[in-house]
This record gives structure tokens, sequence and C-alpha cells, in this order.
């Protein structure tokens, strides 16, 4: 039989947001300063880097908590587009002892439900006390001499937002368009496509 006694709530420490392919390279990163003392982190959540993202390769979402998690529950995780849609991240794996979760989603997890413009990362998980998220970390929620957590501040994390863009390059017969540039691939009139040709592709 495991005891555990518990007087904080747990917090999303860090997440970052990189391609599959490239998971050491962030498009996204941001965590949350050092405590100042047992109540407070005395910081504001700065992300660096901050990139577009696509939704068409695979990415990988890498989520630090505070402490040890319930590795038995699998968190919550959504990411709500500026549509309005929110699908949910496929379910991912424990490491680091129950504090680091890590999703790989696939080319078809977003297919359906992306849009360009920012999108909210919500995260729900408990710790081994049953005790769900911090949803403000930077006032750490706590119990008081009564055995009652001081604020009501307890649920989904939604701090992280990342900048999606949802649109993929598209070749024409004068260039192609990738993102908000358009590069001019021919001068010809009418336009001639000559196979030795080279296109400078921008991701």
């Amino acid at each position: 039989m495991r005891l555990v006694i518990d007087n904080f709530a747990p917090y999303v420490e860090s997440v970052a947001v990189s391609l599959a392919s490239i998971p050491d390279s962030p498009k996204y990163s941001a965590a949350w300063p050092g405590a100042v003392d047992e109540n407070n982190l005395g910081g504001d959540l700065n992300p660096s880097p901050d990139e577009l993202i696509g939704t068409t390769a695979p990415l990988k979402f890498k989520i630090e908590f505070s402490e040890e998690m319930d590795q038995t529950v699998s968190p919550t995780t959504k990411l709500k587009f500026a549509n309005g849609q929110e699908p949910a991240l496929p379910p991912g794996t424990w490491s680091n002892g129950g504090k680091t979760y890590t999703i790989t989603t696939t080319s078809s997890t977003f297919a359906s439900s992306a849009a360009s413009g920012n999108a909210a990362l919500s995260i729900e998980a408990k710790d081994l006390a049953g005790n769900p998220l911090d949803f403000n970390p930077k006032t750490i929620e706590h119990r008081d001499a009564n055995g009652k957590f001081s604020a009501n501040q307890q649920g989904p994390d939604k701090n992280h937002t990342v900048r999606i863009d949802a649109v993929a390059p598209v070749i024409s017969l004068l260039g192609w368009y990738g993102h908000d540039r358009f590069y001019e691939g021919w001068e010809s009139d009418p336009p001639v496509f000559h196979p030795a040709d080279s296109l400078l592709l921008y991701q």
C-alpha cells in the first residue's frame, strides 16, 4: 500500500510541439519559470520559439508535469482550432517516472478539423493523490490549515496556444504558393513548364 500526502495541486510545467520527424527542434516551446516561494512561480509563460505549425505532417506534443502523475489514466488532451473544432489528441506514453507525457499525431489526426490561426491546447490529468491540475500555475494551488485547497483554480490547463497554418503549398503553372508567399517560376507567355526548372520549396 502506498500512502500519498500531497498539499499542492499539480500543474503543467512545460509544453513543446515539434514535427515528429525532428523531435529535438520544437516549433513551439514554453515553460513556467522556477518558483520564488511555495505559493508563486513569479513569472509569465513566454513561448520561444513560437513558429507556424502545419497539421498535415505528424506532430509530437511533449508535456512536462510538476510532479508524478497517475499513469493508470491517460490525460485528456484536445486542440481547439480557430474554426471552433476541438479534436482529441491520440493517446500518448508516460516516461520520466510519470512526469512526462508524449503524444504523436498522424497525418490524418487533424485532416477534417484543422484551421489556420491560433489553436488552444487543453490538458486534463490527475496526480497520485487524485488532484486535478492547477489551471493558473502562476499562483500555486495548495491546501490550507483545514486541509482544503485555498483557491478555486483546478481544472483543464489551457495556457498554451500554438499558431497553426493549415494551408498546404499549391503549385501553379506560373509558380507556386506556399503559406503567404507566391514564387514566380516562369516568365514565358503562355507559361511553359521545363523539367529542368527547379522550385524553391517553402515550409
